[in-house]
């Protein structure tokens, strides 16, 4: 491809390719949602959750904060700036449903991806308000498009 080329590709980090429109395309040629700079805040006390989470969303300018306090994590959503948060179902001594319903019950518009534990939690994960969740074990492009879908940038 020439420099002039509208579809020129660039290599980046990851294995990825950019094109001139500003789409990750992997060299499978499909689209990786990768949003504009987002403040994510991570609530998890696992650490292998907090690796998986870092692992899927480092990628781009997420900016990336843990928290492993459930029960000052809806403060925390209005206190960081943060565009987007995700919580573990199983954090702490509250759970991730509480954590959720703490959110919205502080009327915070901040979009809730939940990570749950089976698919028969998705039920209640939309009863307590969640925008979007994944089930665990989640692969790194399925939390990146429900991160990106829940905060509008799909």
């Amino acid at each position: 491809m020439g420099q002039n080329s509208r579809h020129e590709t660039r290599d980046t980090d990851y294995g990825l390719r950019t094109t001139d429109y500003g789409l990750r395309t992997t060299d499978y040629g499909l689209r990786t949602t990768l949003p504009q700079m987002s403040r994510v805040l991570v609530v998890a006390d696992d650490p292998w959750v907090v690796s998986e989470v870092h692992a899927a969303l480092s990628i781009g300018t997420n900016e990336l904060i843990d928290h492993g306090d459930p029960s000052t994590a809806a403060v925390a959503t209005g206190d960081e700036s943060v565009d987007v948060a995700v919580v573990d179902l199983q954090v702490g001594s509250m759970g991730g449903m509480a954590v959720t319903r703490s959110i919205r019950d502080l009327k915070s518009p901040v979009p809730v991806v939940l990570l749950l534990d089976r698919e028969a939690d998705t039920f209640l994960a939309g009863r307590s308000g969640a925008t979007a969740w994944v089930v665990k074990p989640f692969t790194s492009s399925a939390l990146r498009t429900a991160v990106s879908e829940a905060s509008g940038d799909a």
